[in-house]
């Protein structure tokens, strides 16, 4: 009987020898070593859950050695192993997504700002299509880090929205001009037709004077206008013109007409003026003289 209580007392021990241990096992120093190395990838990035339970589980797997159950720490680093091995594959597989997504991005982000080139956004609004085009510089640089691909995905959204934002800005602004382009023709077209359509000659007027006045064209040059809208009575003498005389002025004459008047108006060869009046004339027929007396005979 006290034989066989010794043999149970060395049982005992023998059991408690096996279920402790005074270091790690080698397969959590494996399952360490296999999660710093996939830490030092792209999996952080890409595989940001999974490397978080994985390093809960390296966790557990430490804390049980430190409570010496090495059975049960070598189970846990197994298990971490495994874990270890399913994060690598999701973070490839993100990975490989999102470089497609940010090369997509780039692709619509190119696009976007081609649109914006051509609606004039570099002449119209200059600040932020450099903005647009400063971010698709980023994205494209940001596709050679493996890791950066979400980066590279947010600058090319950024790029592609800030090239939309361009292409309105420059749009806005066209249509802005074309509206106070329009407004200003608009008045100056009822300016024009407030203006008399015709004009009496005065004693000392000149087709020159009569163009410059405010009234009419307020520019002398325009005086081919008047010529040209009075040839049957002026004829082919502009500078002879008669109180009195009432000409039609030109109200529907185009930038183009203009300019060709002003042409006119600057090579235009004047006539030799005509010799002055006499200041009087003298209507009295002269004498007749009375015959000479017949000589003596």
């Amino acid at each position: 009987m006290k034989r066989l209580w010794k043999l149970g007392v060395t049982g005992t021990v023998i059991a408690l020898t096996v279920a402790c241990c005074t270091k790690a096992p080698k397969e959590v120093g494996d399952a360490t070593a296999a999660l710093n190395e996939m830490k030092a990838t792209c999996a952080p990035t890409y595989a940001a859950d999974c490397v978080s339970q994985a390093q809960g589980m390296l966790d557990q797997a430490n804390d049980l050695v430190a409570n010496k159950k090495c059975k049960d720490a070598k189970a846990k680093a197994l298990e971490l192993m495994a874990k270890v091995k399913d994060c690598k594959a999701a973070s490839d597989a993100e990975e490989a997504a999102a470089k497609g997504k940010a090369e997509t991005g780039i692709a619509s982000a190119k696009t976007a700002i081609s649109a914006a080139q051509a609606a004039e956004a570099p002449q119209y609004a200059a600040a932020t299509f450099q903005r647009s085009k400063d971010a698709l510089a980023q994205a494209e640089s940001l596709m050679g880090q493996p890791c950066d691909y979400y980066k590279a995905i947010e600058a090319a959204n950024n790029a592609g929205n800030l090239a939309a934002q361009a292409k309105k800005e420059a749009e806005d602004e066209i249509a802005r001009i074309k509206a106070e382009e329009e407004r200003k023709r608009l008045e100056a077209e009822k300016a024009l037709q407030a203006k008399p359509v015709s004009y009496t000659v005065i004693k000392g007027d000149c087709l020159w004077k009569i163009s410059a006045k405010k009234d009419m064209y307020e520019n002398p040059f325009m005086w081919p206008l008047i010529w040209d809208a009075n040839r049957g009575l002026i004829k082919d003498h502009p500078d002879l013109i008669y109180p009195n005389w009432v000409f039609k002025i030109n109200r529907d004459f185009t930038d183009a007409d203009a300019k060709k008047a002003e042409k006119t108006a600057r090579n235009h060869h004047w006539e030799p003026a005509a010799p002055a009046a006499p200041k009087s004339v003298n209507t009295t027929q002269p004498e007749t003289p009375a015959p000479a007396p017949a000589p003596a005979k």
